[in-house]
């Protein structure tokens, strides 16, 4: 109920139970005063200043708000409800009339920066009302009690005028990402608070920021946004190449993974234009990530390996639309369940990759530690190619991981690596010339000294001496 009470914001529908009634009230937040006190709007157009903490029995006992669909909930108890529907023209007079309330009740205008509109969407206050919404503020009371009132006035050019509205082929596009405004956005102009400066320029007061619009053709508008990226970028210009147009796919593909655009001499390769969605809140949608991602050359790096960041986020939007859905595609084909512990650690890397682009909008490919992250995501994909036997061999290669056995040099390892072929060579060649010559017995290096050694012996010519017919010794008697 706590936390509830503290995302309490103007406009917000909730509906209120009383201890001493027997249905539900359905009330409109028109202000927040301070506390546990806000101003209430009821379907009887009456507006008061009420407590509505749900303790004791001032005020309410139950508080709830609308449902995830934007809706009343329904309650066993009937509701007294609005008969007409909530537009965000009714909202701007309620707020507007509540905020004069806690003026003229309790002396002080708390600056509120967010409202709930009439879709429950949650909006900056000064983009819902065209401009700065608080024209006067309330300082304090000086010593005789009174209120002492300042205005705040935008301070503009001297040259400014009233602004114009533009021609049936013109339209005012956002020059600047400021003020809760996308680049190349297209503004309605307030003529209380903006201004206009020369022909096709004005200045518009959003969230207390002056930002620059621009008058452009509608055959322009699509473009306009990246032309003002161009104007911006401080690269030098590229000298078209008349004698290749067209570009190999392939060819591009391979140049932008290997090597990328080289920008780290002219600016932060680490971010990307900043964006925000239709409601003022940061993001960039995927589509635009990977458009304006790329790879720099990195002088020295300090893993192994190429640079494959670009090439992952390019494919989950190609096969997914963004790394989440790419996600769930994966583990079905898989069959990876979440109580594995593959699906928590892939889960884990994919949300940091889609916050890395969609939130913080920095260029992937050109952070080292989100290098890492891809790494490691292809590493696991890689080795479960065969979900029902996942193999680990090429993961200390794509991850870059190091063991106590590396302290061995390379290029040490390569020479004891020649010199052992080049042994067993010399040792195949001593037995072929050991089988050639008939004696295996005998090595090559004791037949090098005397190779009379190494040879078959002939038997003697000479005639062994025997017996004679004389005597036993072959000698005759005397």
């Amino acid at each position: 109920m706590e936390e509830f009470f503290l995302s309490l914001k103007p406009g917000m529908r909730v509906c209120l139970w009383y201890s001493d009634d027997n249905v539900w009230h359905e009330n409109i937040i028109a202000y927040l005063v301070g506390g546990e006190e806000v101003v209430l709007y009821t379907p009887d157009h009456d507006m008061y200043i009420e407590r509505v903490g749900c303790k004791g029995h001032e005020g309410p006992v139950k508080m709830r708000g609308l449902n995830a669909s934007g809706r009343v909930p329904r309650f066993a108890q009937p509701i007294y409800r609005f008969k007409d529907a909530i537009t965000d023209d009714m909202l701007k007079k309620i707020i507007r009339q509540g905020r004069e309330l806690v003026v003229s009740e309790r002396g002080i205008s708390p600056v509120l920066p967010e409202i709930v509109d009439s879709s429950n969407n949650i909006v900056n206050i000064d983009v819902f009302f065209g401009g700065q919404f608080v024209k006067k503020r309330i300082v304090g009371k000086n010593g005789a009690g009174e209120l002492v009132k300042t205005t705040v006035e935008p301070t503009s050019p001297k040259n400014a005028v009233r602004v114009r509205p533009a021609g049936a082929d013109s339209v005012w596009l956002a020059a600047e990402p400021l003020g809760g405004l996308q680049l190349g956005q297209e503004v309605s102009l307030n003529g209380d608070s903006d201004v206009q400066v020369g022909d096709r320029t004005a200045l518009a007061l959003r969230q207390g920021t002056w930002v620059k619009i621009e008058l452009v053709l509608l055959s322009a508008a699509g473009e306009y946004a990246s032309s003002r990226r161009k104007l911006f970028s401080l690269d030098p210009p590229v000298k078209p190449n008349v004698e290749k147009v067209v570009l190999d796919k392939k060819d591009m593909e391979l140049s932008a993974d290997e090597g990328g655009q080289d920008k780290g001499e002219h600016g932060d390769v680490r971010t990307l234009w900043v964006d925000f969605d239709e409601h003022g809140e940061r993001f960039k949608r995927w589509r635009d990530v990977c458009a304006e991602s790329f790879t720099p050359a990195f002088d020295t790096k300090p893993i192994e390996g190429p640079c494959a960041a670009l090439h992952l986020i390019k494919h989950t939007e190609r096969q997914g639309g963004d790394p989440r859905l790419w996600l769930q595609l994966w583990l079905r084909s898989k069959h990876i369940e979440p109580s594995d512990r593959t699906w928590h650690e892939t889960k884990v890397l994919v949300d940091v990759l889609f916050y890395a682009g969609t939130f913080d909008q920095v260029n992937i490919p050109g952070l080292i530690c989100l290098e890492v992250v891809c790494h490691r995501l292809q590493a696991i994909v890689d080795a479960y190619t065969n979900a029902k036997q996942p193999s680990w061999e090429n993961a200390k290669i794509f991850t870059g991981q190091t063991s106590p056995e590396d302290i061995v040099s390379p290029v040490f390892r390569s020479y004891a690596t020649k010199r052992n072929k080049e042994e067993l060579e010399l040792m195949q060649a001593r037995q072929k010339v050991r089988e050639l010559r008939g004696s295996p017995g005998v090595s090559f290096e004791d037949a090098s000294g005397d190779i009379t050694h190494a040879l078959p012996k002939k038997p003697s010519k000479t005639p062994k001496k025997g017996r004679g017919k004389g005597g036993d010794d072959g000698q005759q008697g005397g």
